[in-house]
């Protein structure tokens, strides 16, 4: 399967770049000017989970959750095993959501703070840049 161009979450579009050069992290999610993922291989089952790992950070931009590593680590963990052990569930979730609207699209909003939670900006970082890799230790 090849590498997808972009990755895309409500209106939100990250580019999806592939760098055998980088060095010290296998993965970047950086939102400088505009959000793009950076991998250092593909086609492998850990390639995926950094896509995986690194598209969990864009979303937390995104909606404004602020998960740090070790909560973006421990979600990429989890929705690998769920994705792996329930392909068919998956597939037919998958199936139902493409032929329904967002759930956002009906108003929904965060029980906390009355908002819908896909129109929460991404958090202010002062100079409006954030950077997160995926070290080569892991």
């Amino acid at each position: 399967m090849s590498l997808p161009e972009y990755v895309t979450f409500g209106s939100y579009r990250a580019k999806i770049t592939l760098e055998p050069a980088l060095t010290g992290v296998h993965g970047l999610y950086s939102f400088e000017s505009s959000p793009e993922i950076t991998i250092s291989k593909w086609g492998d089952k850990e390639s995926a989970a950094i896509l995986l790992h690194e598209t969990i950070h864009f979303m937390s931009d995104c909606m404004g959750l602020g998960l740090n590593e070790a909560a973006t680590r421990r979600l990429e963990f989890a929705l690998s095993v769920l994705l792996k052990d329930n392909s068919d569930l998956m597939l037919h979730i998958l199936a139902a959501l493409s032929t329904s609207p967002h759930r956002n699209q009906s108003n929904d909003t965060d029980s906390d703070t009355g908002t819908d939670p896909a129109a929460t900006p991404a958090p202010d970082r002062g100079d409006g840049s954030a950077r997160h890799g995926i070290r080569s230790d892991r």
